[in-house]
């Protein structure tokens, strides 16, 4: 379950805030809590005492005693990861969210329709830290493999090849499904029998895709040119 922390000391706001969370969790079918504070010291306090982790906070920039910026130093102490976005009436106060590495940030007064694309940009955000394991054959058995692992996945003949750094694995199944499988950690294809993860991208060229981790060990993998486009915007949208 995906945790979502609200800080808003104005109750009609964070009512507004908490019900878009919801409302959108529930028409996406997002397993996800909602969890509200009235000021950015309950918020601290409650990780602190309780040990709550969050994955994604909204945080007003304004509260009575700890304003956004404050609780948002804090949080970045402990969690590189977490999602943060601001809540604001004034434009001009994003510009700080660069200090702690915001997401995004909102200026009131909010509509649905202006919420929903934040919200879906960090729930696509805290996912890529999600680990999303499957399971692949080895042996006479199988083998339980982070997604994370794979660096890319192509067809050979009828055969579908999963490759990590260390070994090939091989298995009968549509490139589709595993497609599918692996849509939690963001795969993308490159071409018609190519599956790549964009965390191993190293660079791309004008019909190609270099995957590896270092100049030493990398891959030259086709990009089709009916896919060429949308991948080039997924890999755009992902590290972006």
């Amino acid at each position: 379950m995906i945790r979502i922390a609200v800080a808003e000391d104005d109750r009609a706001f964070r009512d507004t805030c908490t019900g878009y969370i919801r409302r959108y969790c529930a028409e996406k079918k997002v397993d996800a809590g909602v969890f509200e504070f009235e000021d950015g010291m309950d918020l601290l306090e409650a990780q602190e005492e309780k040990g709550k982790s969050f994955d994604i906070f909204f945080l007003d920039v304004q509260m009575k005693h700890l304003d956004g910026f404050y609780t948002a130093g804090k949080i970045r102490e402990k969690d590189d990861q977490a999602v943060i976005v601001f809540i604001t009436t004034l434009a001009q106060y994003a510009v700080r969210g660069y200090e702690v590495d915001a997401m995004d940030y909102l200026i009131k007064p909010l509509s649905y329709e202006r919420f929903c694309p934040r919200l879906e940009k960090a729930l696509q955000r805290v996912s890529r830290f999600q680990e999303q394991y499957i399971f692949l054959p080895f042996g006479d058995g199988k083998e339980k493999v982070a997604a994370s692992s794979i660096r890319y996945i192509d067809v050979d003949r009828h055969t579908l090849r999963v490759h990590t750094k260390d070994r090939i694995y091989e298995l009968r199944q549509p490139i589709g499904k595993m497609e599918e499988e692996l849509a939690p950690s963001h795969f993308l294809r490159c071409d018609q029998s190519v599956l790549v993860n964009p965390r191993f991208v190293l660079r791309v060229g004008k019909d190609t895709v270099e995957i590896g981790e270092d100049e030493k060990d990398c891959v030259l993998l086709p990009v089709s040119r009916s896919r060429k486009k949308q991948f080039f915007q997924d890999l755009a949208d992902f590290i972006g």
